[in-house]
């Protein structure tokens, strides 16, 4: 059935019902109650007014609808303060661009729960497109980036420094990334931005930059396979 019942002690249950509920999280619900019943796995709970958060250890989760994943696809994407540039590549040829528009999530009345509950949406949203092309391989720019001024305005440093949980997202993604069974791969992203756009003048910077993040695995993968 699609409910979680919380035991607070014998006298008091409470059944949580939820809706429209996916045949992959039903198989996950399914997992968790055959493994805890085991005691194969240990899950932790948080409860909001709005949701149930379950704590768990992906690698002891087996997935029940796994794909086909075309060799060498791979998608990359580039992050800035207001957009995600994304591109999906096999070899040099494009399958799929867009761009994910964060300016409703970095604007400054954005509370902080709702802005990691959108940004985990953002992390199951590119793992759902990945499967959709039957993605290889996730690539996406290192995050060993301090904060700094950028001598941008107050504005942006926000953005880029403190407003924007880039850590925390790579880290969802990671974690979708294990439990879809989906590669993935950080790549040195200096100068990313320039040298896309002078490599690919007709699309927008971030667009080029997730292209060249893209051709920079690539070129990885193809000379030194100690990296893969």
């Amino acid at each position: 059935q699609d409910q979680f019942i919380l035991k607070i002690n014998k006298a008091n249950n409470f059944q949580i019902k939820f809706e429209n509920l996916s045949n992959f999280h039903r198989n996950l619900l399914n997992q968790f109650q055959s493994l805890g019943n085991a005691h194969h796995i240990s899950l932790s709970y948080t409860l909001t007014r709005n949701h149930l958060v379950i704590h768990y250890d992906h690698s002891a989760i087996e997935i029940s609808d796994p794909f086909d994943a075309i060799k060498d696809r791979v998608m990359s994407f580039d992050m800035n303060p207001n957009v995600i540039g994304l591109v999906i590549m096999d070899g040099e040829k494009i399958v799929h661009k867009e761009a994910i528009n964060l300016y409703d999530l970095t604007k400054q009345d954005m509370k902080n729960d709702k802005l990691w509950h959108e940004t985990c949406q953002i992390s199951s949203y590119l793992i759902r497109l990945a499967r959709h092309y039957r993605v290889e391989t996730i690539a996406f720019e290192q995050l060993s980036i301090p904060s700094k001024n950028n001598k941008k305005g107050k504005n942006y440093n926000r953005l880029v420094n403190n407003k924007w949980p880039r850590s925390k997202f790579i880290g969802n993604l990671i974690n979708k990334c294990k439990l879809h069974c989906i590669n993935f791969k950080e790549i040195q992203c200096a100068y990313s931005s320039f040298v896309g756009q002078m490599l690919n003048p007709l699309e927008y910077d971030f667009i080029a930059a997730a292209i060249e993040i893209n051709r920079r695995f690539s070129e990885i993968r193809k000379r030194n396979w100690k990296y893969w």
